[in-house]
């Protein structure tokens, strides 16, 4: 990357879900999520922003996600980028 020195780490790990929310990719895509406690109520609920591009999920559910860690060279060790 432009000659620095770069570390890339692919992740996984399993979350458990503490309640009903409906959860899905963060505000930024990439790989965060966000989780909202609670089900729309329907109707017009459906179609609150907060909800949008989430899934259902519930207490007790598990769910495997997965990503990856880019760390640049820095003066004193390793700076993470993304």
């Amino acid at each position: 990357m432009n000659g620095v020195k770069v570390y890339e780490m692919d992740w996984t790990a399993e979350i458990e879900f503490l309640g009903n929310c409906m959860w899905g990719a963060g505000p930024f895509g990439g790989d965060s999520f966000t989780a909202v406690p609670g089900w729309p109520g329907g109707g017009l609920d459906a179609f609150n922003p907060r909800f949008f591009g989430k899934q259902r999920a519930r207490k007790g559910q598990r769910q495997k996600i997965e990503g990856k860690f880019m760390f640049q060279k820095a003066e004193q060790g390793w700076r993470l980028v993304r």
